[in-house]
């Protein structure tokens, strides 16, 4: 009874373990060069500091996922880890960071971003690619987002319209 209880959480650990394996080795079809439309969510993480009585400077980090609408292929499923600084002044506000963009393959995209907009619409900007990991470490491109702020905890949705090249 105890053995055969053992063999069958064997076989089920083994089963998960090929299972694992399996995904790993089989990668995400990703095209040489494509346009991709992506959508993600993000939350800010930050802390506001007060310069003046009509200037706030924000310095922190943006977490998030997004998806594509093909639903496969480049960025499908991706993570991103954004730290970024923001310059608030007369409702308008502007943004700088830098982006680690983590695929569900665990190959990596970095870029550079910048933004601005009315603190209480929406956020437009470009996020430059200046490389990457493993598969993405020659990556060229650009991706322009287009986000709105939703709810009153510091989150985001965005739309971004992607364009790369994998030489």
């Amino acid at each position: 009874m105890i053995v055969s209880k053992w063999v069958t959480i064997g076989g089920l650990v083994t089963l998960s373990i090929l299972t694992f394996v399996v995904t790993l080795v089989v990668p995400t079809e990703v095209k040489s060069s494509s346009k991709v439309t992506l959508h993600s969510a993000y939350k800010g993480v930050g802390t506001l500091t007060n310069v003046t009585p009509n200037r706030t400077h924000w310095g922190g980090i943006y977490w998030g996922h997004s998806f594509n609408d093909s639903m496969s292929g480049f960025l499908h499923k991706a993570v991103w880890n954004c730290p970024a600084a923001a310059d608030i002044a007369d409702g308008q506000v502007t943004f700088k960071g830098y982006c680690t963009l983590t695929d569900a393959d665990g190959n990596k995209v970095f870029g550079d971003w910048s933004g601005s907009g009315p603190l209480t619409g929406e956020i437009t900007g470009r996020l430059k690619m200046t490389g990457g990991s493993r598969r993405y470490a020659t990556i060229k491109g650009s991706l322009d987002f287009q986000c709105k702020g939703v709810g009153t905890d510091d989150q985001l949705f965005c739309t971004q319209q992607v364009e790369y090249e994998l030489p």
